[in-house]
C-alpha cells in the first residue's frame, strides 16, 4: 500500500511525464554545456544538462517500480 497522498502523486505523474518530454542533448550542446558549467559556474547550463538526463533516470526507475519503493523515491 502507497503511502503517498493523491496530491504527491499526481505531482509525480506531472514530473515523469515532462522529464519523457526533455529534448536529448547532441554532443555538441552537452558539451557546450558541460563547458559553461565547470569553466563559468553557469547554473542555466547545468540545469539543462541536467534536465536532459532526468529522462534516463527515470526510465530506470520505471524499470525498479514493482520493488516496493515509490516511483519518486527511486528518482
Amino acid at each position: 500500500m502507497s503511502r503517498e497522498t493523491p496530491e504527491r502523486q499526481s505531482l509525480e505523474r506531472g514530473f515523469i511525464s515532462e522529464s519523457m518530454n526533455a529534448p536529448l542533448l547532441s554532443r555538441e550542446r552537452e558539451l557546450e554545456l558541460a563547458r559553461r558549467w565547470r569553466e563559468q559556474g553557469d547554473e542555466k547550463a547545468l540545469h539543462e544538462l541536467v534536465g536532459a538526463y532526468v529522462r534516463l533516470v527515470v526510465s530506470m526507475a520505471h524499470k525498479f517500480r514493482n520493488y516496493g519503493l515509490p516511483m519518486n523515491d527511486l528518482v
